[in-house]
Order: structure tokens, then sequence, then C-alpha cells
């Protein structure tokens, strides 16, 4: 007799098969589903049938056939369903809502918070936004799954689907943060925690609808005030045993054991972004030029307006930044083969639109000629909503698999994770 339990989890998996292969084909038939899918025309019936049911599908059209009855076009229902995700970034905290087709319904920012804020002034702030949110949208409040987190440092100890639980730890050294994640469940009162790296939820979010949708194997590049990476191989993000993967700019570009090597915000010495991080671009220009911008994202910016315009000095900076980014983009292509890098954060987006010819020869010439021939060089296509829509995407895939509005992470009603009443 066939083990219940291994039953209701083929059952759960195949559900949750159907119901991502409907979300990324937005409208589609059943047949459709079947076909993509590879399960039988009777269970997926069977599958949409209880989703209709549930509210998740509704039927939007009918498709033309060559021969019998018309057949149903389903699609999600965008309203049975709502995420926050919250961006702590460079240049404030962003929290946005969305819905079941991941459309953004709201956005909220709050840009009193910066690099050098406490983790409890960065947690303030996101719960004055949810608060915003939240009140403004009563009827998707009702209908809330969860919160999604991206945050800048490593995210340890999180569940399925990166679920925050007692252990959760922030570790962010750079900032001088180390702090249970758990903190944050007052910003987000009656909803499931998720939390994740800010550079792996950009990957998430590129992976799903942006730059990196297309291929397996990519790397998600954030360069901005940090700098990370999200490694995607064979479709899966890579995260390590203990979710550290990735942590590109505390690589050693420079003999950390040299005192005239960089010194970095998380104390060593000789990291990439001791050198190509935006505060430490604009300080060794300030070093050129002393009469230029302070730290600051405006700085960045006018550093490489500069650079673009052709000022020595800033062109000097930005063009050795520039080289050292290729040169260990160039190493990660030997080491990952990816099919696509995809650079992303405000000043990787400036590299890739305004010098991407000279980048991306440097990347090559620090690759050997047949995998640096094997990418495509391309710009992050979800703007500033990528981090934020990576967020809420956690949360998002625990519905995908099962976790449904007021349900903890095994499906079970819980008072503690009620909606609001408004």
């Amino acid at each position: 007799m066939p083990d219940p339990a291994t039953t209701q989890e083929l059952r759960q998996q195949n559900r949750a098969r159907v119901l991502r292969s409907f979300a990324a084909m937005d409208r589609s038939s059943r047949a459709d589903v079947a076909a993509a899918t590879g399960l039988s025309i009777p269970t997926v019936n069977v599958l949409v049938s209880e989703l209709i049911a549930d509210g998740v599908l509704i039927e939007t059209g009918q498709l033309s056939s060559s021969g019998g009855r018309p057949a149903a076009q389903l699609g999600l229902r965008p309203d049975r369903a709502f995420f926050l995700g919250a961006d702590a970034g460079e240049r404030g905290v962003t929290v946005e809502l969305f819905d079941l087709r991941l459309a953004r319904v709201d956005r909220e920012r709050r840009e009193n918070v910066t690099r050098l804020s406490t983790f409890d002034e960065v947690a303030q702030a996101i719960s004055r936004a949810v608060e915003a949110i939240r009140g403004r949208n009563p009827a998707a409040d009702r209908r809330l799954v969860g919160m999604g987190f991206a945050l800048p440092g490593i995210v340890e100890g999180a569940g399925p689907n990166m679920a925050v639980g007692a252990k959760t730890t922030l570790h962010a050294q750079n900032l001088g943060w180390e702090a249970p994640v758990a903190e944050l469940a007052a910003a987000a009162s009656g909803l499931r925690l998720y939390a994740d790296n800010g550079a792996k939820a950009m990957a998430t979010a590129e992976m799903f609808a942006g730059a990196a949708s297309a291929y397996l194997d990519a790397l998600v590049v954030l360069l901005g005030g940090g700098v990370g990476l999200g490694m995607v191989v064979n479709g899966r993000l890579v995260r390590g045993p203990h979710a550290s993967a990735g942590e590109w700019g505390h690589t050693k570009v420079a003999d950390p054991a040299d005192p005239e090597s960089a010194l970095c915000s998380c104390g060593a010495r000789g990291c990439l972004e001791a050198y190509v991080g935006e505060a430490a671009m604009v300080r060794t220009w300030r070093g050129l030029r002393p009469e230029a911008p302070e730290a600051g994202w405006q700085a960045t910016e006018e550093l490489l307006d500069q650079a673009r315009a052709g000022d020595q000095s800033a062109a000097k900076v930005v063009r050795h930044a520039i080289r050292l980014v290729g040169r260990e983009l160039g190493n990660l292509v030997n080491l990952t083969n990816p099919q696509v890098v995809v650079l992303g954060g405000r000043v990787g987006l400036r590299f890739f639109r305004d010098w991407r010819d000279e980048l991306m020869g440097h990347i090559r010439s620090a690759s050997l000629v047949r995998p640096g021939q094997q990418f495509q060089l391309a710009e992050a296509s979800l703007g500033d909503d990528a981090i934020a829509l990576g967020a809420a995407m956690l949360p998002y895939n625990a519905f995908m698999d099962g976790l449904r509005p007021g349900e903890d992470a095994v499906g079970h009603r819980s008072a503690a994770l009620a909606p609001r009443n408004n």
C-alpha cells in the first residue's frame, strides 16, 4: 500500500508544477500545461479543478480549436495572494507590494537610512514603510502570504524558501551588524518572514523575469555601494551550506598582508569592494581631485558623469575600476562557464551602458579564449524593482509550494500568522 505521506508529497509537488507552469506561461490551457509539465491530462484536470476551487486560477477566455469545443484559457487570479518585498539598499529602504502575477501594486520608500545606519534604524524604517503600504491596501493585506527581506550581508540559518526562524542570523561584517533576522518581525506583524542577501535577491528576480530568465547558467553581478554576486548553475541559485556563496566583493585583488593594500569596510585589506565599491571610487577620486564631492550616491553619479564627459581624474578612477572588475569577471568566467553575465546595481548599469566594450575586452583578456567566447554580457533589466521583487519572490515561492495566507511553513493555520483585521 502506498505511503500516504509520500503520496501527499507527490500530489503537492505536482500541484506546484502545474501552478508554476501557469505562472511561466501567463495564460494557457490544460493541454499546454500537461505538455509543459509532462503530467497526464487527467492529473492536470484534477489539479486545475482544485486550483480553480481555491480561487488561484480563473478562466480568462477561450482558445480556438481546429476541431471540437474551444479549450478554456486559464490564468492566475492576481488578487488571490499578495507578497511584500523589502530592499534594505544603498539609498534607503524600499518596500513593495506584488500580486500573484508579480505585478507591482504599491511602493513605499524611506530615504533617511543609509549604510551608516544601525540595524535597529533600518528595521524601524522598514516597519514604517510596511505600515503605510498595508494601510493603503486593506484588501491585499487580508491576503498577504508573507514578506521577504533583501539584506546586505550573509543570511544564515534560514529554512525552506529562506524562511526566517529563531536561528536565522544576519552577518553583515562590513556594517558591524550581527543580528537575529527575527528581530525584523515587528516590521511585518502577523506575516511569515523570509530573508536573503541583496545580490541573491536580485539574481532571483533576474532569473524569473529579467536578463537571466532565458539561461540556465548565469552570473548576476551587483555593483554599487557594495559588490555582490548571484551564481546560477543549471537553473539553481548557488548558496552553499551556510548561504555565504557569492561574497565576491570580499575576494582579494591585492595582498591582504600588505599595509599598502586598500582597507575594506569588512576590516580586511585587498578586497575587490575596497577598490570598486562606490565609496572606494569616490575616495580615490578625491585623492586626485580634492574639490570632488564627498561620499554618497550623488558623488558616485558625479564621478561617473565626469568620467564619461572626459574629466581625466574621474576617467582614471573609473577605468581602473573597470579593469579590475573585468579581470575578476574573467576569472569567474573561467571558473563557472556562464551563458550570460548580467550587470546590475547603480555602478554596474553605468559600466554596461557607457563602457560596455571596454569592460568586455577586459573580461575576455582575463579568460580563456573558448569560455570567453561562450557568454553574453547583459544589462540587468528590472531596474529599481529588482531587489524588492527578488525579496517578494521568497514568500511567492513558498506559495507556489503550497503555503497559503495565514498558514505557517507546513501549511497549518496559525493565530500568530493570521492576517490583521482592518
